[in-house]
């Protein structure tokens, strides 16, 4: 968050290293939309104390990175919609 904007984090507030609360471990590893907030309520994990601008830029730069080349997977793929309009067409839909 530091790197977005440094001015929203709170240094008063952190704490020693934050470990998952689990309140979802019944699930068995399935995944939510509240997934992430039930493991972390303050949406932070690890060791925050170790927070520098450069980390959280480096952290920011490979998820712009990840999310082009994901989205740059999807609109290359030809097989997808292929497979979705073979799937609706043998069911009959």
């Amino acid at each position: 968050m530091m790197a977005v904007n440094k001015d929203i984090v709170s240094k008063t507030r952190i704490k020693k290293y934050i470990l998952p609360l689990n309140r979802l471990k019944h699930l068995g590893g399935m995944q939510t939309s509240v997934a992430w907030y039930a493991n972390f309520p303050d949406h932070a994990t690890g060791d925050p104390r170790k927070a520098t601008m450069k980390v959280g830029q480096d952290l920011l730069d490979e998820c712009v990175k990840f999310t082009a080349d994901i989205i740059k997977t999807i609109k290359n793929d030809r097989v997808t919609e292929k497979l979705y309009n073979e799937f609706f067409k043998r069911a009959e839909f």
